[in-house]
């Protein structure tokens, strides 16, 4: 059976912050209006809270919740398309990503690794130049295959 006594009142409003904070994650996703570009923010964001958690009674909630956040969703983020949508959206830009490689110096607490800005914006000018090249007949065909 779980006291509130049994924990002094600061750490247990950390945990109840850490709580409401995740809770909210899915349900922000599944708003109205919400896009793909929103999704990196909001795993780093939730990344940033957790690893912000150094109590001891609640360190290895926060890490088993940091693995599982990665093992769900690093995949998802290491995409393209989503890489694309949150530097295409005016909100966004580069911000989330690092300045510098996650390995070395830089966000290195994080759970979840994002591209660096420099690559972000390799990403972004090869997806420019290989749009310029897609012709107009390529155009029909995708129009084509989106309908059936």
């Amino acid at each position: 059976m779980f006291l509130a006594s049994q924990y002094p009142g600061n750490r247990l409003q950390t945990l109840f912050r850490c709580w409401l904070r995740s809770k909210k994650q899915p349900d922000t996703f599944q708003g109205d209006g919400i896009t793909i570009s929103s999704v990196i923010p909001a795993l780093l964001g939730t990344d940033d809270i957790l690893s912000s958690t150094h109590y001891e009674q609640f360190e290895t909630l926060a890490s088993r919740l940091r693995q599982a956040l990665r093992d769900r969703f690093q995949d998802i983020i290491a995409k393209d398309e989503c890489m694309l949508a949150t530097v295409l959206d005016s909100r966004y830009k580069l911000i989330p990503f690092v300045d510098t490689d996650t390995t070395g110096t830089g966000r290195n607490d994080l759970a979840l690794k994002v591209c660096t800005k420099r690559e972000a914006s390799r990403r972004l000018s090869t997806a420019v130049d290989q749009a310029k090249r897609t012709t107009r007949s390529e155009i029909k065909l995708y129009k084509v295959l989106l309908q059936i």
